[in-house]
């Protein structure tokens, strides 16, 4: 009973408070709308989300800004991925699992521009989980040992392009020795 309450409040905030948030799907991704921004939260069938795949910066009249967590974990089939310029956020374990990921073209390196935490690590992106084909790489991301985070990295990838280099934080690509 209480819990009915408390999700009727919920739905009675978020349709009064003009927020927007809806699911669905364009046969490929599967996103979320939120104030008139789309969020891609995973992939309609991961099966055939093989091969070299760009994502899109507008799905229907939204544009992109974000990937949720865990978005594409286990697309074993994924051998390239290209993050448009309007991705301002990636969650953390976005990519875990993508065994066979050989390239990367991204905005930034971590969980969003804002850099200075071990969020700005490249790993950031692949998460602290081992996967069959991951190599477990510890990352610092200050000048002292103690602040680092062990990610799992694809053993596949070989190349990563930055289209906005300026954000970098320290340590994004330490350790990373592919």
């Amino acid at each position: 009973m209480k819990t009915n309450f408390l999700i009727g409040l919920l739905f009675s905030l978020l349709l009064f408070s003009g927020i927007t948030v809806s699911a669905d799907s364009d046969g490929t991704y599967v996103y979320s709308v939120s104030n008139n921004v789309a969020t891609i939260t995973g992939v309609a069938d991961k099966a055939t989300f093989t091969g070299s795949q760009t994502i899109p910066e507008k799905i229907g009249d939204y544009t992109v800004t974000a990937i949720s967590s865990s978005a594409f974990k286990d697309c074993t089939g994924l051998t390239s991925i290209t993050v448009p310029d309007s991705i301002t956020t990636i969650g953390s374990s976005a990519f875990s699992g993508c065994s066979a990921l050989e390239e990367m073209t991204l905005p930034f390196i971590g969980a969003s521009r804002t850099a200075g935490s071990s969020d700005g690590l490249f790993g950031y992106i692949f998460g602290t989980s081992s996967y069959t084909g991951g190599i477990e790489t510890t990352q610092y991301y200050y000048s002292s040992s103690s602040y680092n985070r062990v990610h799992y990295i694809p053993s596949a990838l070989k190349k990563v392009t930055v289209t906005d280099a300026s954000q970098l934080s320290y340590g994004a690509f330490y350790n990373c020795t592919n």
